[in-house]
C-alpha cells in the first residue's frame, strides 16, 4: 500500500486526513511517521506543522536532570545541554528529542515527511519552566524585588516558618535544642519550667508551641531551603567542647570527637557561620574551631533576613545528619582546627520529589520518497536531490549531467512556489539556511511585500532654492580644495566670520 494513500491523524483537532491531502493543503505541513512493526499501524502517522516548533511553548521544553544523591543538581541540570522538546506531546507518547538537530533537520531537509526512531533507553527530564518556578536563582531580577531574601540564595518562607526562624535566632534555640537532644524529660527539668513563660501562656502551651516550631523549621529545611550543589560550601563554628561521640544520658561519661574517622550524630539545628572571625568569637579558652564542608544536596538555611543579629551571618544546618572528622590542622602552637564533613545518614534523608519525569529519546530522519501526483492548487516540479545539478524552471526540470558516473538521482516531487516569496527557516536562523533570491536587473528593484522586480519610476523632484540675504559681514572665502587649518585648543570656528574664537 502507497505511504500517500494512508491516513494520519491531526493531534490538534482530531480530524483525520490523507497524507497527499494533507501535504498539499498548506506549506507549513508536515507529517511524522513513528517507526514501529514497519509502520503498519496508520495511528502512528501524525499529521503537524513546522509552525508549532517556530517558538516551542516552555511547557514542552525539557533538560536532562542531574542527581546528586537521589536530589536533583539545579545549577548542572540548567547549564547542561542539549535541550530537549517534548514531542511526544503532540502524540500521547512519552518521547523527547534533541531541539538543535530537530530544528537542523526541519531547516536543511526538502522532503516534509520524516521518520522518528526511537530506542529502548530512558532517561529522567525536567520541564524547564517548572524548575525555574521553583528555584528562584535561575531567574536574572533584580534582587530589590525579593524582600526578605538575598539575590541568589533560593529562600521563600511563609509568616509561620519566618516566625520561627526568627524565635529561634533569639531565644527558642535554647529549649528547641534542648528537647531535640533529651526528649520529653526536658520539659520536667527546673530550667524550662522557669522559662516556660517566653513560649507560650502555660506550660502546656508552650511545649506545644516548642514543637510546632520545629515542624515548621523542618519543613523550610525539606521543601524551600537551597542544597549545595557542584561548589563545595566551607563553613565556621567555633565552640567551647568538642562534639561528642556518643549520647548525652545520665551516668555516661561523655566521649568526644578528636581522632581522624571518628563520627558524631547532630541531633539538634547547628548554627555555624559564613565568617571564621565571627566563629572564632564563640570559641573557648581550651576549644574549638571547626571548618565544615556540607555534602552535596545538604539542605541549609541563610538567616540574614530572619535572624535576631545581623552581624553573625549566621547558616542554620537541619537536625539529625552526622558529622565525620577528616583533618586536624595546627594552627600557632596549641590551637587545633578540625575539619569535618557534615553528611546524611542515610540516603532517603531529606528527599523530595525531584520533578523529573522518563522519557525515551527519539532520532528524526527525513523520508525520501516519490509523490506522484500534483494538486489542483498547487503546481508539482521534479526536482532532482542528489549530487548532480539542476535548472529549476516552472512545470519542468532541465537536468545538467554530472562528471561522476556513479552518482545517484532520486526524484522527489515537491510543491513550486509560484509566489517567489523568500521563505525563512525555522529555529535560529544561520547564514547557510537563509534562502536569498536573485539580485533584479539595473534600473529595477525588488518590492519588499511582493518579492517581484519593479521599474523604477524616476520622479520629478523641485529642487526648491534658498533666496539669502547679502550679509554687511565680510566673509573670507577659501579655494575649492584648500583646507584651512584647526583651530588653538580652548577655541572653536565661527560660522559666520570664519575665524577662532
Amino acid at each position: 500500500m502507497d505511504l500517500f494513500s494512508k491516513k494520519g491523524i491531526d493531534p490538534i483537532t482530531l480530524d483525520e486526513f490523507n497524507i497527499q491531502e494533507w501535504l498539499d493543503k498548506d506549506n507549513d505541513n508536515i507529517v511524522f511517521c513513528l517507526v514501529d512493526e514497519n509502520m503498519k499501524n496508520e495511528s502512528n502517522i501524525f499529521l503537524l506543522k513546522k509552525s508549532y516548533f517556530i517558538s516551542p511553548t516552555e511547557n514542552i521544553v525539557f533538560k536532562k536532570c542531574v542527581l546528586n544523591n537521589n536530589q536533583l543538581n539545579v545549577d548542572s541540570t540548567n547549564k547542561l545541554k542539549p535541550t530537549y522538546i517534548n514531542i511526544g506531546f503532540f502524540m500521547n507518547k512519552s518521547f523527547v528529542i534533541n531541539y538543535s538537530n530537530f530544528v537542523k533537520t526541519l531547516n536543511t531537509s526538502k522532503s516534509r515527511i520524516y521518520k522518528l526512531e526511537k530506542n529502548d533507553i530512558t532517561d529522567s527530564f525536567i520541564n524547564l519552566k517548572e524548575m525555574k518556578m521553583a528555584h528562584l536563582q535561575l531567574y536574572k531580577k533584580n534582587p530589590n524585588e525579593y524582600y526578605n531574601l538575598p539575590y541568589s540564595i533560593d529562600i521563600y518562607f511563609d509568616d509561620s516558618t519566618n516566625k520561627a526562624l526568627t524565635n529561634y535566632s533569639y531565644q527558642w534555640d535554647q529549649a528547641i535544642n534542648q528537647y531535640l537532644i533529651q526528649g520529653n524529660t526536658y520539659f520536667k527539668q527546673t530550667d524550662f519550667s522557669k522559662h516556660y513563660e517566653r513560649y507560650g501562656d502555660t506550660k502546656e502551651s508552650a511545649i506545644q508551641n516548642v514543637k510546632d516550631k520545629i515542624s515548621y523549621i523542618d519543613t523550610a529545611f525539606l521543601e524551600t531551603a537551597p542544597r549545595v550543589n557542584n561548589k563545595p560550601l566551607v563553613l565556621w563554628r567555633g565552640m567551647k567542647n568538642k562534639f561528642r561521640t556518643n549520647e548525652r544520658k545520665a551516668f555516661v561519661k561523655p566521649e568526644y570527637m578528636n581522632e581522624i574517622g571518628d563520627t558524631a550524630i547532630a541531633k539538634n539545628y547547628t548554627s555555624v557561620s559564613k565568617v571564621r572571625r565571627i566563629a572564632e568569637s564563640f570559641m573557648g579558652p581550651n576549644c574549638c574551631i571547626y571548618k565544615i564542608i556540607l555534602d552535596e544536596g545538604m539542605p541549609y538555611i541563610d538567616m540574614k533576613h530572619t535572624s535576631a543579629f545581623k552581624g553573625e551571618e549566621e547558616i542554620l544546618l537541619p537536625r539529625n545528619i552526622k558529622f565525620t572528622l577528616v583533618d586536624k590542622i595546627l594552627v600557632g602552637k596549641k590551637r587545633q582546627e578540625f575539619v569535618i564533613k557534615a553528611s546524611f545518614i542515610n540516603d532517603e534523608q531529606f528527599k523530595i520529589p525531584t520533578g523529573c519525569m522518563r522519557f525515551k529519546e527519539v532520532k528524526i530522519t527525513p523520508l525520501k520518497i516519490n509523490i506522484v501526483k500534483s494538486s489542483k492548487n498547487k503546481q508539482m516540479s521534479r526536482v532532482k536531490t542528489n549530487t548532480t545539478k539542476t535548472k529549476e524552471k516552472r512545470n519542468k526540470t532541465v537536468k545538467v549531467e554530472n562528471s561522476r558516473k556513479d552518482s545517484k538521482e532520486i526524484l522527489i516531487d515537491v510543491p513550486l512556489d509560484t509566489n517567489n516569496t523568500v521563505k525563512r527557516p525555522i529555529g535560529p536562523e544561520l547564514p547557510s539556511q537563509i534562502h536569498k533570491l536573485k539580485r533584479c536587473l539595473n534600473g529595477t528593484r525588488r518590492n519588499k511585500k511582493t518579492g517581484e522586480c519593479e521599474k523604477i519610476e524616476p520622479t520629478n523632484t523641485i529642487v526648491p532654492t534658498l533666496k539669502t540675504q547679502t550679509s554687511s559681514i565680510s566673509v573670507k572665502k577659501t579655494k575649492s580644495g584648500v583646507k584651512r587649518p584647526r583651530c588653538p585648543n580652548g577655541t572653536r570656528k565661527n560660522k559666520k566670520t570664519d575665524k577662532c574664537e
